[in-house]
Order: C-alpha cells, then sequence, then structure tokens
C-alpha cells in the first residue's frame, strides 16, 4: 500500500456501513466484517487483512476499555496502533490510520468526544 492516508475516507465509509448495518460488535469478528470489507474495499485487500487483524486481537475493544478508563481518544489509539503493530506485520502508519478509523467509526468515540477533539 502506497500511502495509507489514500484509503482514510474509503475505510471510515467502509466502517459506517458495517456498524450500521451489524452493530458494534463486528469490529471484533473477522468473518463477518472480512465478507464485509471483501465487497466494501475490493480494491485495498493489504488494508482489508489490517482491519481483519486488528478485528482478530481486539482492537476496538481495546479502544472501548481505554476510553471507559478515561483515557483520551489521542492517547487510546495511540496505544491500540502500537499494540497492533507489535503483534502483526503492519506498519506504524498503517497501525495508525486503522486504530484512528476504528476509534471514529465506534460508539464510544462518538459518545466521548468533544468539540476540541481532532477526530
Amino acid at each position: 500500500m502506497s500511502r495509507p492516508t489514500q484509503y482514510a475516507r474509503q475505510l471510515r465509509e467502509a466502517l459506517r456501513v458495517a456498524l450500521i448495518d451489524n452493530g458494534p460488535e463486528v469490529l471484533t469478528d473477522p468473518v463477518v466484517l472480512g465478507g464485509l470489507l471483501a465487497d466494501l474495499l475490493p480494491d485495498s485487500p493489504q488494508l482489508t487483512r489490517g482491519v481483519l487483524a486488528s478485528a482478530d486481537i481486539g482492537t476496538a475493544s481495546m479502544l472501548s476499555d481505554y476510553a471507559g478508563q478515561g483515557l483520551d481518544a489521542g492517547t487510546a489509539i495511540g496505544l491500540a496502533a502500537s499494540i497492533l503493530q507489535a503483534k502483526t506485520l503492519y506498519t506504524a502508519d498503517i497501525c495508525q490510520l486503522i486504530s484512528t478509523e476504528l476509534a471514529i467509526a465506534h460508539p464510544w468515540c462518538r459518545q466521548r468526544r468533544s468539540p476540541a477533539d481532532p477526530l
């Protein structure tokens, strides 16, 4: 994948559709998410594999747990991205992109976001 950020909008939309159709539990179900992303991101197989790896290790659950502990979104995303990178072979940029987009998509982030929050 050349520039991960070029896929941010596509991933954000795909996650939004997945959540609308299946609820937040889809973010931790690699089987269901895999089928959806194959259809929603057909030109981004590497990104799809990264998101599925994040579902497999529970990145969305980590983000939710961090929010429950009172961490701000930036810190929670950074921690989740670091763990995703440590457990996979993906670059820091891709792990940061995936963690950021999961946080934006996940209901806990939308509920906790303040007007000053960069997300």
